[in-house]
Order: structure tokens, then C-alpha cells, then sequence
């Protein structure tokens, strides 16, 4: 009887390195296929690496429109056949977006033909929050426009890690899932690329592979990421110059670590989480997801207060004076706007008016 395959499905979370991880599978595809029989299919895959065209095709997005439930099957199955006929026997999909456990036609296809394993990586709860907030005003699709701290109440009940590694058990059983924890000290090597291809019994080998830098998607500095929630508010249409030129910024000119959180509001925010935690360790056996219940990091007390009016002025300067295209975009949209204003509003519109082209 010939043996089945084995597909990988790392499934995220996203703010874990999965862009860095992507990127480096993208790199040593052809070393992984012929000396660590590990297949990472180019179907599906974005530009970035990811198999998110395959998650998006099964899912409502943002970002492209969702297939019919006959395009799906002809999609998965395309999958499917690439798969049977590679010589590998060891098969990953990596995307942060995957739900593929809401998918019957991906259940019906894959499930009893290949063995399922299930890798994600966990980040401590306070640290992730802020990631994804981070993310979500960065990005130009979702342009998230809540503050921190409306934020976090409407993001909480998704922190409940156990709730969704529950939903993938429909595709595999619980032992077959491979958890671990987001932390630089618990890493092998204290390298997340070694450490996932532990994950996949391969042994990380310098000379084999070649490794590509470790940050891939740098954050904003709080002060930026308070102008692009600002923007945001007031710019629908955002481009990649936009997110480029902010990103340039925030380079030039670092700041101190400012957290939207205090030490004492990070301690009190993960104890809501202690039994959710418990319950992965208790059911999920090959996990090393731990979280301390007090935070490590000797962080500032001091929460982010917001952006000065000084601030505003010199982001909108260095936007005028690197892309003066881009800068007539976003004036235009500052004249066009009727919505709610506040006071940091108020100086932000100033800022690009007081400006004549």
C-alpha cells in the first residue's frame, strides 16, 4: 500500500514571521525539493511568497473576489493533482490568511488523501495586539482607523487562541498539530527560520540553505503610525508610494519605544488569557506555547499619548519635500473632506492646505 503524503499547512498566526519564513522557502525552493523532499508549490502564491492567492480564493477579502464553489473545485484539484504527482513526499502551504477549515471543498479533496499537519506559531498576547494594530493602520486595504484602544476592545475576543486551533480539527487530528511559541529565547538557535524548519524534522544546515534577513515587514514608529490612522481617516485610496514614503520616514527619523500599553496594562491585559493558554498546553501535546504571565521586557511605563502638532507638521514637510506627486494626491483628498474632524484632524488638513501649489 503506498503511503500517503503529508501536507504542511502553516496556517500562520499572522506577526509571527511569516513573511520572513515565505520568503525563505521562496529562496531554497529547489534545495528543499531535491535534498529535503519538502515541496512548496509556485501555485497559488503571491508576490511575496505566501500561498494567500489560495486562502483568498476560498474566503471573503479585501483583496480579491472569492471564487464560486464549482471554481474552487477546479482550483483545489489543480492543487491536488501538482501535489500526487511531485516527487516530494512531504508537501507545504504557507499563508496567515488560510481558513481552510471553513472549506468542505478543500475537506473533500485533501482530507482522506494526504496526512494533515498543522503549524502555527503563538505570540504572547500583549505583543501581538499591538503588532496587529500596527498592521491594520499600515495597511493600505483594511486602513484601520480606530485607536489603540478601541482596538483592542474590538480585536480581544480574537486572542482566544484555543477557539480557532479548534476550528482546524475539522481537517486533522489534535496530535498532528505543531505549536510554537513566538519568542526569540525559545527559537532553535534563536532563529525563527531554524526553528520552523525543526517544524518539519529538517535540520537547519548553513551551508545548505541561504538565509535572507529575518525582518522582513519593519514597523512604523508611533508617531507614524499615528499620522497613517490619521490619514486614514481622510485618504481612501492609498498607494504603495504612501506606504514607502512613511516607512522612509520612520527610518530617518527613529524614536524611542514608546508602548500603547504600560508594563502593568500589558500584565493585566495577558491575564485574561491565563486558562485560554492552559488549555492549549493541556490539549495540544506537541506545543511549546508558554506565555510567562508576567511581561519580561523592562518596557517604559509610559503609554503613547499621541502626536504632537510639531510632529504632524514635519511628517507632512518630508512627504512635500521627497514626493510632491504624492503630496498633491493627498491634498486634494484634504480638500475634499466633510467628515468628523477633531483636533488632530484639524492639524493634520492644515498642514497639506497651508501648503499652495
Amino acid at each position: 500500500i503506498k503511503r500517503k503524503k503529508t501536507i504542511y499547512l502553516h496556517i500562520g498566526w499572522p506577526k509571527t514571521g511569516t513573511s520572513a519564513i515565505q520568503q525563505f522557502l521562496v529562496r531554497n525552493f529547489d534545495v528543499l525539493k531535491n535534498k529535503y523532499n519538502l515541496f512548496y508549490p509556485d501555485y497559488g502564491r503571491w508576490i511575496d511568497g505566501s500561498h494567500h492567492n489560495i486562502a483568498f480564493s476560498l474566503m471573503e477579502n479585501p483583496y480579491c473576489k472569492m471564487k464560486l464553489e464549482s471554481e474552487q473545485y477546479q482550483y483545489l484539484k489543480e492543487l491536488k493533482d501538482l501535489m500526487l504527482n511531485s516527487n516530494c513526499d512531504n508537501i507545504l502551504l504557507s499563508s496567515e490568511c488560510f481558513k481552510l477549515y471553513d472549506s468542505k471543498v478543500f475537506q473533500d479533496l485533501f482530507c482522506g488523501l494526504f496526512n494533515i499537519k498543522i503549524i502555527c506559531y503563538l505570540r504572547d498576547h500583549d505583543q501581538y495586539i499591538e503588532s496587529m494594530y500596527g498592521q491594520n493602520v499600515r495597511d493600505p486595504f483594511f486602513k484601520e482607523k480606530q485607536t489603540f484602544k478601541d482596538f483592542l476592545k474590538s480585536f480581544k475576543e480574537r486572542l482566544f487562541y484555543s477557539r480557532t486551533l479548534m476550528q482546524w480539527e475539522k481537517l486533522t487530528d489534535k496530535n498532528n498539530f505543531i505549536i510554537r511559541h513566538y519568542s526569540i529565547e525559545k527559537f532553535v538557535n534563536k532563529n525563527i527560520i531554524d526553528d520552523f524548519l525543526t517544524a518539519l524534522n529538517i535540520r537547519p544546515n548553513k551551508l545548505d540553505f541561504q538565509y535572507g534577513n529575518s525582518i522582513v515587514n519593519e514597523s512604523y514608529t508611533k508617531n507614524i503610525l499615528e499620522y497613517k490612522r490619521l490619514l486614514n481617516i481622510i485618504v481612501d485610496k492609498q498607494s504603495k508610494e504612501l506606504i514607502q514614503i512613511l516607512q522612509k520616514y520612520s527610518k530617518t527619523y527613529p524614536e524611542q519605544k514608546i508602548n500603547f500599553l504600560t508594563t502593568n496594562e500589558k500584565n493585566e491585559f495577558n491575564t485574561l488569557f491565563l486558562e485560554d493558554n492552559k488549555a492549549i498546553e493541556n490539549r495540544y501535546k506537541n506545543s511549546n506555547f508558554t506565555p510567562s504571565q508576567r511581561c519580561l521586557d523592562i518596557a517604559k511605563n509610559d503609554s503613547y499619548g499621541g502626536i504632537s502638532n510639531e510632529s504632524i507638521k514635519n511628517i507632512t514637510n518630508f512627504i512635500f519635500t521627497n514626493n510632491i506627486e504624492l503630496f498633491k494626491l493627498i491634498q486634494n483628498d484634504c480638500l475634499a473632506y466633510s467628515g468628523l474632524k477633531d483636533e488632530r484632524i484639524e492639524k493634520l488638513l492644515h498642514s497639506f492646505m497651508d501648503k499652495v501649489l
